[in-house]
C-alpha cells in the first residue's frame, strides 16, 4: 500500500494516535524503513491465560509489520510517516493503545512501543 493511499484513509476523525516521544532523532541512515511491533493480535480470539504463566502467553506474541515505510532524512524521523505506519499496525492487531511512546532502530526496522 502506498503512503499516499494510507494517508488519505487515516484522518483525525477516524484514528487518533499521539506522538509522545521526546524528539525525533535517530541513528538510522537516510532512507525508508518498515515499522514493527511485538504484540498479541487482539483482533483474534486468544485463550485466557493465567497471569503467572508467562511462557504460555509468549507463544501468542509475534511481530506485526507496517505496510508503509517511515522516512528518515538527516538523522530525523518524519513523524507523520511514523504515525501512519504505527496506525497500520494498530489497525491490524486491534490494539487500543493511542500513545506512541518509543521507537528503536535495529539496523533494519523501527520497532515501536505503544501505550494506552
Amino acid at each position: 500500500m502506498l503512503l499516499t493511499e494510507v494517508k488519505d484513509k487515516i484522518t483525525k476523525d477516524n484514528f487518533y494516535l499521539k506522538y509522545c516521544c521526546d524528539n525525533n532523532y535517530t541513528i538510522a541512515p537516510d532512507g525508508e524503513y518498515f515499522v514493527r511491533k511485538y504484540s498479541l493480535d487482539y483482533s483474534k480470539k486468544v485463550p485466557t491465560i493465567v497471569h503467572a504463566d508467562f511462557e504460555e502467553c509468549k507463544k501468542y506474541y509475534k511481530f506485526h509489520y507496517s505496510d508503509s515505510k517511515v522516512v528518515v532524512r538527516s538523522g530525523l524521523i518524519d513523524i507523520r510517516s511514523l504515525l501512519i505506519c504505527s496506525a497500520e499496525i494498530l489497525n491490524k492487531t486491534g490494539y487500543w493503545g493511542r500513545y506512541l511512546e518509543r521507537y528503536n532502530f535495529d539496523d533494519k526496522y523501527f520497532e515501536i512501543g505503544v501505550g494506552s
